[in-house]
């Protein structure tokens, strides 16, 4: 009966994410595309490991993208849809109360997923610590994508709109 169960279960969350491919973590870093030192809000950025950020630092090219000053990243939850230019790099916050997937449909997007990391923090006058991850998504193409967070709870969808 327990795997029949199991069976069942399996079934209804393998169609519910039809059409999507799981995202793995790694340990990426968003740089400039190039280390010409001429960097400005809009000058094109990309996603690379963290082994290669090293090992080009190392060879004394910096190409680092600080954000700007207050530049705190959103929260993917209450992003609401997406809207990304070809080549353009937005990063989110995840928020992993419990054990997470993502999950991306489409080739419009990529995505790259970090570690969790744990913040501790304070609310209403208590320790609290909260668990998160960063996704990075670079619009590849012109069209359309989503992003599926699935997690103890019911999954949730972000759309993605890639534009030229």
């Amino acid at each position: 009966m327990r795997t029949l169960m199991g069976v069942c279960l399996w079934a209804v969350v393998g169609s519910s994410c039809a059409g999507f491919t799981a995202v793995e973590r790694g340990d990426w870093r968003r740089v400039y595309l190039t280390a010409d030192g001429a960097h400005g809000p809009d000058s094109p950025q990309e996603i690379i490991t963290a082994d290669q950020e090293l090992k080009e630092r190392e060879e004394s090219v910096n190409r680092a993208w600080n954000p700007p000053p207050g530049f705190k990243a959103p929260s993917l939850a209450d992003s609401g849809p997406v809207s990304l230019k070809v080549g353009e790099v937005a990063t989110f916050v995840v928020e992993e109360p419990s054990e997470v997937q993502v999950l991306v449909q489409g080739a419009a997007v990529r995505a790259f997923w970090n570690p969790t990391q744990k913040k501790d923090g304070w609310k209403d006058g208590a320790d609290v610590t909260r668990r998160e991850s960063t996704l990075f998504l670079v619009g590849r193409k012109e069209g359309a994508a989503a992003v599926r967070v699935v997690t103890g709870d019911e999954p949730w969808t972000v759309p993605v709109t890639v534009t030229p």
